[in-house]
């Protein structure tokens, strides 16, 4: 590629790298991400201490991730409605467009409807009994060295949410339906694809300049693979001169290192007719 090709093809790069990976999805990412560690560190650390329910440590270690994660997946929808108010205007037609997506995926999927209503809940009231959190132990068959697995739970008490005042019946009426007390884990797991799911929808409205810069990057690496390889970037690399000794080998440049989530994306372009 000339010097203007490369340009072109390293902004269009930057744009989508960010698009992908640095947008605000991606704190909601992070956070779930958080939850799921956190269950494998109190896993491992309950092996050695065995309690049968878990200590008052590990129920705030473990909601405190829970409220992050919360507030992670309603702050993704107050920002990409913020920043389409921004774009437009608060009655146009992307606006409409958004909050419709944003209603349908809330509608559809209960563990999204619980982790989004949780947020204001855990952070403006304080209900004693909301939420159950136990760390239970099951011995392993067949037992391997007297080899035992940890389970932990935090799950959301039904008699007490329904008594909340400042949540829809609806959702009240819902929940006190189930036939056992939601798993705030589960719903941690289970709103990972539908967050991407939605993203997808999103994107598009939140970012209407994705679409030309896949067709850029697109087009270069059809060019490269018609020519048997793939585009490289080389930039300088970042050192420091005074820590360079004679006789100390080195580089100025190294390729440019993007996530596996942009070229999947990339390659799923490539792949459409």
């Amino acid at each position: 590629m000339d010097a203007t090709e490369t340009s072109e093809f390293d902004e269009a790069m930057r744009s989508v790298d960010y698009i992908t990976g640095g947008d605000f999805v991606q704190k909601v990412r992070c956070a779930l991400q958080d939850v799921r560690q956190a269950v494998q560190m109190i896993c491992e650390a309950s092996l050695s201490s065995r309690p049968e329910t878990g200590s008052p440590e590990w129920f705030s270690f473990m909601t405190y991730r829970l409220l992050n994660a919360c507030a992670a997946i309603k702050m993704y929808d107050e920002h990409a409605r913020i920043q389409i108010e921004r774009r437009t205007s608060k009655d146009s037609p992307e606006v409409r467009q958004l909050a419709a997506i944003f209603s349908e995926t809330y509608d559809a999927h209960l563990s999204y409807r619980l982790l989004f209503k949780l947020r204001n809940i855990l952070v403006h009231t304080v209900t004693p009994g909301l939420i159950h959190f136990r760390v239970e132990h099951e011995l392993l068959e067949p037992i391997p060295n007297g080899g035992t697995r940890s389970r932990v739970q935090l799950t959301l008490n039904r008699s007490t949410f329904s008594t909340l005042p400042k949540v829809a019946p609806s959702i009240r009426n819902e929940v006190a339906g189930l036939d056992s007390d939601p798993d705030l884990i589960a719903c941690c797991r289970q709103v990972s694809p539908v967050i991407e799911a939605l993203h997808d929808r999103v994107l598009p409205i939140l970012r209407p300049e994705l679409e030309a810069d896949l067709d850029t990057l697109t087009g270069f690496y059809r060019e490269a693979r018609a020519l048997g390889g793939s585009p490289i970037l080389l930039r300088p690399a970042r050192f420091d001169p005074t820590k360079i000794k004679p006789g100390d080998n080195f580089t100025l440049t190294g390729p440019i290192q993007y996530p596996p989530s942009l070229f999947a994306l990339i390659r799923k372009r490539m792949e459409t007719p």
